[in-house]
């Protein structure tokens, strides 16, 4: 059978859309589909800086029109999926669809059929499938199939050639003469008229002069977009060693402007890099949300930045956001939503990256916290030599992971799983490496101790315990106040219930109080600091 068969078949059998029904008549995903399409589209001059502006969830809106959610595929379009799938425009089309396009673009598509029918000196490819029946479909290069690549430049790029009767009427377009026609460039000039051809040809130009002009109007400048880069690798930069409600508020204002951009005027690649620079400032306040103690507000962050995210296409920034979403999820206690965040993750993010290694970091956490022991341990190691075939350099941004977030990240895995020897381990391994690091952690420094301080509860070491946990309360009362290390150490609090009576365990609940009480005094989300569940209080480092 052939693709067309196949695609009918399809259709009839599973009330496929015609277009999906010839993406799955070869057999390939949305993906593998716009990978094809975009290849086509360099490969015959139509996509000359190689932009790649065919997505999978493009294509997958474009064969689900006009169903809500769906994108009204163009004539230019409809005729480049055509040559990918050897087929007529015709055949990607049904009832449906011709009722909900505009009269203009049924008129483009028609007209485009006449030409090429013309050219071939055969029926037009509605003629065809009319005489065949409602079933029926021509192959590639029969009646009613596609142009050859000439013209399909032609259609694509700017409209279909528009012919005047009279030299529609006595010969095909100049240049489209069929392989062994007898037809010559110099015939048809004379049988048209050179005049009358001269006249189309600087019309032609001029029109097409317009048409790019028009994609060349923007109101950003050269460098704002460049200027835009700098300050998202500057947030990211800045986030260890800046007061998060200072960092937040320097977020939304750069956010608002770039909404204000997004207003304006700009051509189609520079809205994709504003789409990436939202999405990446947007998932950044969802952190910076976290860190001040609102989980709902961070989800909302989060979301709008996943939807840039499925705009833009940037698989990088789709798996941070993915990771970003775990930790929301990881923190407020839902494990579930944290291993499906993590996985989904893993499934769009750059190998041998930062944000992969993350991502399967994240994925062991949630594992212990569903208590599957194995699955940590495969995980892990995963994530180890993920690390280790990274190729990005190290930025120690909260964009990037450096190597002691693994330990801490065992550390809080292992505890969760009741292995405080194991966790002890790690923790302090997680301890020794941010400590010695030249750059400075805080809230991986003060969240290894409380998985060590832990530890040391569950092996009846309290004094340990308390000495531990006060160096976590030091750090984030002078380098990193934020929500969770109050939430963690309140844990710690918490356990060390039967040794109440100790005096290094009342100095320490008191200094906790006093902290929760200074957080609350800044304007922090504190009314919860202390209370709840054990689970609800595993907190995420950035």
């Amino acid at each position: 059978m052939s693709h067309d068969e196949i695609a009918s078949e399809f259709g009839r059998r599973f009330r496929f859309r015609p277009r999906a029904a010839f993406r799955h008549a070869f057999g390939w995903t949305l993906q593998e589909a716009a990978d094809t399409i975009n290849a086509r589209a360099a490969s015959l001059g139509l996509d000359p800086t190689g932009r790649a502006t065919m997505t999978g969830s493009r294509l997958s809106e474009l064969e689900s029109w006009p169903a809500s959610g769906g994108r009204r595929p163009t004539p230019q379009v409809l005729a480049l999926l055509a040559h990918v799938y050897g087929t007529d425009i015709h055949h990607l089309l049904d009832l449906e669809d011709r009722e909900h396009l505009a009269a203009a673009d049924l008129l483009l598509i028609g007209s485009n059929a006449r030409e090429v029918d013309a050219v071939r000196g055969q029926p037009t490819a509605a003629t065809t499938v009319a005489a065949r029946g409602r079933d029926s479909l021509t192959r590639p290069g029969k009646a009613g199939g596609m142009p050859p690549p000439a013209h399909l430049s032609a259609f694509v790029d700017n409209e279909p050639l528009s012919w005047s009767p009279a030299v529609r009427s006595e010969t095909p377009p100049v240049g489209l003469e069929r392989e062994g026609s007898p037809t010559k460039r110099r015939e048809v000039l004379i049988a048209a008229g050179t005049s009358a051809v001269a006249a189309l040809l600087a019309q032609s130009a001029a029109e097409s002069a317009m048409f790019g002009q028009r994609w060349e109007e923007t109101d950003l400048g050269p460098t704002t977009l460049e200027h835009l880069d700098l300050a998202v690798e500057r947030f990211g930069l800045s986030y260890l060693h800046t007061p998060p409600e200072q960092l937040f508020a320097q977020v939304r204002e750069c956010r608002q402007r770039v909404s204000s951009m997004v207003a304006g005027r700009q051509t189609l690649s520079q809205r994709r890099h504003l789409c990436v620079v939202g999405g990446w400032l947007s998932g950044l306040m969802g952190h910076l949300a976290l860190d001040l103690g609102d989980s709902a507000v961070a989800h909302a962050h989060c979301l709008t930045a996943w939807q840039l995210t499925a705009e833009s296409g940037d698989t990088r920034l789709g798996a941070w956001v993915r990771g970003t979403q775990a930790m929301i999820a990881f923190y407020t206690g839902d494990a579930a939503d944290a291993l499906r965040y993590a996985l989904a993750g893993l499934d769009i993010a750059p190998r041998n990256s930062f944000v992969h290694t993350r991502l399967l970091a994240q994925q062991g956490r949630a594992h212990a916290r569903l208590g599957d022991a194995d699955g940590v341990a495969v995980a892990f190691t995963r994530a180890e030599d993920s690390f280790e075939s990274v190729a990005e350099k190290a930025s120690h941004s909260i964009f990037s992971f450096d190597y002691p977030y693994l330990p801490f990240y065992a550390g809080t895995s292992y505890m969760a799983l009741a292995k405080p020897e194991k966790a002890r381990t790690f923790a302090q391994q997680a301890v020794e490496l941010c400590d010695a690091a030249a750059v400075n952690w805080p809230v991986a420094r003060a969240l290894a101790r409380v998985d060590l301080a832990l530890a040391a509860v569950r092996q009846s070491e309290p004094d340990r315990a308390c000495a531990v946990t006060a160096e976590a309360l030091e750090i984030c009362a002078t380098e990193r106040p934020v929500d969770l290390i109050i939430r963690r150490t309140g844990e710690v609090v918490r356990e060390m219930q039967p040794y109440q009576t100790l005096p290094s365990v009342r100095d320490l609940r008191e200094r906790h109080t006093e902290l929760a009480r200074q957080l609350r005094g800044m304007g922090r989300n504190g009314s919860n600091i202390g209370t709840g569940s054990a689970q609800n209080r595993q907190a995420d480092t950035p």
